[in-house]
């Protein structure tokens, strides 16, 4: 997105402003995924108002939060992040109700 973050620059006058509005977007994200830091509160949340209709653009109701932090090998109270076999391996995410070949087949 260099040509993006280049417009963004200039059109407020800042070099650099980019990254200030990456780490607001990255502590938005990371709230809703529920790193203590970035929520409400919390000591890398500069700007509360990231968090602004979150509940609303947030998630969605496809699966669990904690469905979601399994199937993708993430430990946020650890920090940790582990790679599952669907990634290093190419099988099909372990994921309810979701198939690749079924999806395919409904594509196609």
């Amino acid at each position: 997105l260099p040509k993006f973050w280049e417009t963004v620059g200039r059109a407020f006058g800042r070099s650099g402003f980019n990254t200030q509005l990456m780490l607001m977007v990255i502590c938005r994200v990371k709230s809703m995924i529920g790193y203590p830091e970035c929520a409400a509160g919390g000591s890398a949340l500069k700007h509360a108002a990231v968090l602004f209709v979150a509940d609303e653009y947030g998630l969605g109701t496809k699966r669990s939060l904690q469905a979601y932090m399994e199937m993708a090998g993430l430990n946020v109270p650890e920090h940790k992040a582990y790679t599952g076999r669907w990634c290093s391996q190419g099988v099909e995410p372990p994921m309810p109700d979701w198939s690749l070949s079924t999806t395919l087949e409904h594509e196609g």
